[in-house]
């Protein structure tokens, strides 16, 4: 075991808001999604009237203005083993996007997560009974299997250059694996090929390995160089039976459920 934070950040995207509804987002007021940075990041200079708070830390007794109290109950769902309690530190209110302007507020919880897990989505009360259980996992091709045939035939797919694999996740069905590899840029590429300013591009390999350890390749395709989808875990985390997807990307994480229903975090990539 070991001593990590997981930062969750509420799906309070104040003037972003009405396009996040467009988008079908939903800003489940009890599930949150776990985000890369710390509450001290959220303190560029946006207009902090929108709530009626200060940029900067949440006092103890304006928390339930935003629906928490000091005390309440916090639970982070790891990739594989039963959620864990989880410790309210502190809530904070700032700028998420210093482009768009969009404000939220950041949750800090200390929890003790299984070494080596990511966590998943952090639940604000009690959460759905399918986090009190482990993750069910296969017997017959387990991960070291399923990451054998993967990086083999990447390997063989890559030829000369280097592949890593970037995600490899038991959905219940099938193991689901991502290998990228790093392409040098040409030398006079044509710009509809190639972003002027990247200079490199990634191939990815998609596959799925079966419970008995047949590999199948998905597809092999270049993808952006700034920019690539992961997925960090599959799991029940609405509480409907059906596994759920923990995605990330470098500049937002969300949760997809199987609802068709997704909870984002705030988007921190300026796009411009």
């Amino acid at each position: 075991m070991r001593n990590s934070v997981a930062t969750a950040l509420f799906v309070l995207l104040l003037s972003g808001m009405a396009g996040a509804e467009e988008r079908g987002d939903i800003g489940y007021r009890d599930l949150l999604v776990p985000v890369g940075f710390q509450a001290g990041d959220v303190d560029w200079p946006c207009d902090a009237m929108a709530l009626g708070l200060e940029l900067g830390d949440i006092a103890d007794e304006k928390l339930e203005d935003i629906g928490l109290a000091k005390g309440d109950a916090f639970w982070v769902l790891p990739g594989r083993g039963a959620a864990v309690p989880a410790t309210f530190v502190r809530a904070r209110f700032g700028c998420i996007n210093e482009c768009s302007g969009d404000m939220g507020v950041v949750v800090t919880i200390q929890a003790t997560l299984p070494d080596g897990e990511p966590a998943l989505a952090v639940w604000h009360g009690t959460p759905p009974a399918s986090w009190k259980q482990p993750k069910a996992m296969p017997t017959t091709c387990d991960e070291s299997c399923a990451r054998g045939k993967l990086e083999a035939k990447a390997r063989e797919q890559a030829e000369e250059h280097t592949p890593s694999v970037s995600h490899l996740v038991w959905t219940g069905e099938h193991w689901s694996g991502l290998a990228v590899w790093e392409l040098p840029k040409p030398p006079n590429p044509e710009p509809e090929d190639w972003t002027y300013d990247m200079d490199v591009w990634r191939m990815a390999l998609e596959v799925t390995v079966s419970a008995d350890g047949k590999l199948t390749v998905v597809k092999e395709e270049r993808r952006d160089g700034a920019t690539l989808t992961t997925t960090a875990g599959a799991r029940d985390i609405d509480g409907d039976g059906k596994p759920d997807l923990a995605i990330s990307e470098e500049c937002v994480q969300y949760l997809s459920l199987s609802s068709g229903k997704t909870v984002r975090s705030g988007d921190r990539c300026c796009g411009c």
